[in-house]
């Protein structure tokens, strides 16, 4: 399906919906029903002008929709019947990555630790202390910015937190409230960041001085499996088979273990934007384009 905008993103999956959210137009969400043969345009009611936006994101977790914005920094919620925004969850810290754990709960990433580190934290909206850091999570290799970048996800049906470095073959889990499970590592031999890093105005702005090379581009996980887009190509990666396609590794966060892995054969886009895995199904947007591939039975018998 053409989705015409490069700056769409998969903001939630329900049973029967996928939901497409816009950086360019975030108040507005598109549903797609999931055999691709309905879309309706949604409009997103709340109060524009009472926060200074920069940057809005969607989630889309029936029977609640989220916005969030880490400048502000601002977290709504709403309810996707209505499309109307019903409460501020007050209190919550600036943030680089957010994801809703339940109404009230949400796991952040942020910039508060010493030289601007990334750090990980708990924010929970109904409780006295409303933030709890998580300063021991995210292990530093170089600057704390750049060599701890990654992608931060939520398993619903596990209550699993999942911590993906981008430049090193590096994951953690933790439990909804942020406390350590396990330390994992990808397939890939990449363990310490391939890039320096140079400080500018006297260490309060930091550049990347050399080269990057991303191990791990996407991910994203549902029940006890974790996706992983690599883009590292492998030693008996079959040569053919990498230029058409992008490989999905899979792991098993329950027993830490390697499963298998997966083609996704490219479209006209030469760029994996995001993804999604729910039920027997496989999500992806590649810049403009929205496709939906069926998992094989092999793979879902793995799903626990």
């Amino acid at each position: 399906m053409d989705l015409k905008y490069t700056s769409q993103y998969i903001a939630g999956i329900s049973k029967d919906k996928i939901y497409i959210g816009n950086y360019e137009y975030p108040t507005y969400i598109l549903s797609i029903n999931k055999n691709l043969s309905h879309k309706k345009l949604e409009k997103i009611h709340f109060d524009v002008a009472k926060f200074p936006f920069q940057m809005i994101t969607v989630t889309v977790q029936e029977p609640y929709f989220y916005l969030s914005d880490g400048v502000v920094p601002v977290l709504l919620r709403g309810d996707v019947k209505s499309w109307k925004v019903t409460k501020e969850l007050l209190g919550v810290p600036h943030f680089t990555r957010i994801v809703p754990i339940d109404s009230t709960k949400a796991v952040f990433r942020s910039n508060n630790s010493k030289n601007l580190a990334n750090v990980l934290g708990v924010y929970k909206s109904d409780s006295v202390t409303k933030i709890v850091y998580r300063r021991e999570l995210l292990q530093t290799q170089s600057d704390g910015i750049f060599d701890t970048d990654g992608i931060l996800l939520y398993s619903r049906e596990t209550g699993k937190i999942i911590y993906l470095y981008y430049y090193r073959n590096e994951f953690l889990t933790a439990d909804k409230n942020g406390y350590l499970l396990n330390r994992s590592h990808t397939i890939d031999t990449i363990s310490t960041v391939k890039f320096k890093i140079s400080k500018l105005d006297k260490g309060r702005q930091y550049l990347v001085s050399s080269p990057t090379l991303v191990v791990n581009a996407n991910a994203a996980v549902y029940k006890n499996l974790l996706f992983v887009h690599s883009t590292v190509k492998g030693r008996y990666e079959n040569e053919k088979l990498w230029e058409k396609s992008f490989i999905i590794d899979v792991y098993d966060l329950n027993t830490n273990t390697y499963r298998l892995s997966f083609p996704v054969y490219r479209t006209t886009s030469n760029e994996l934007t995001n993804f999604r895995v729910d039920g027997g199904n496989l999500y992806v947007v590649m810049r403009n384009n929205l496709a939906v591939y069926k998992l094989n039975t092999i793979l879902k018998k793995e799903f626990k």
